[in-house]
C-alpha cells in the first residue's frame, strides 16, 4: 500500500514542480505534551512512551505520523521519494511528508486555527 502512495506522491510532486525547487522537509520529534497537551485521561500510548509523533514541516504546513522509531531528517522532497521504505522510521517520514505536502497543495483540510492565522495562497476561501 505504501508503495502505491509513494508512486502517487512522486507523480504529484513532479506535476506541481516541487522536486526542482529549493524546498526542504524538516522532521522533528514531538514530546507527548507538544502532541496532545496534558489530557485528563492518561491512557494514551504517547504518554507511556511507546510511540512518538513525527512531524514534517513543508513550507509553513505540517504533516504528522505516529512512529516507534523517531528520528530527524532534513532534505528535499526528491530525497524522501528516493527513500526505501524498509524501516518504520522511513515509512513514517514518507507518511508525514505526504500529509504536509497534501496540505500545502490544498488537498487535505487544514485545522481551523491554521486557516484563521494564515494568508496561504492555496487555502480555499470557503475555509
Amino acid at each position: 500500500m505504501l508503495d502505491i502512495i509513494k508512486e502517487k506522491f512522486e507523480k504529484l510532486v513532479r506535476e506541481n514542480g516541487l522536486e526542482t525547487e529549493e524546498m526542504a522537509v524538516y522532521f522533528t520529534r514531538l514530546s507527548p505534551q507538544e502532541a496532545i497537551g496534558e489530557p485528563a485521561e492518561r491512557d494514551y500510548l504517547l504518554l507511556e512512551r511507546k510511540e512518538r509523533l513525527l512531524q514534517a514541516v513543508f513550507e509553513v504546513l505540517v504533516g504528522q505520523a505516529y512512529t516507534d522509531m523517531p528520528g530527524s531528517f532534513s532534505g528535499r522532497l526528491s530525497d524522501i521519494i528516493k527513500m526505501e521504505l524498509k524501516t518504520n522510521r522511513q515509512r513514517t517520514m514518507m507518511v508525514s511528508a505526504v500529509n504536509a505536502v497534501m496540505r500545502f497543495l490544498g488537498s487535505l483540510e487544514l485545522p481551523w486555527y491554521i486557516v484563521k492565522m494564515s494568508n496561504l495562497p492555496n487555502v480555499p476561501k470557503s475555509w
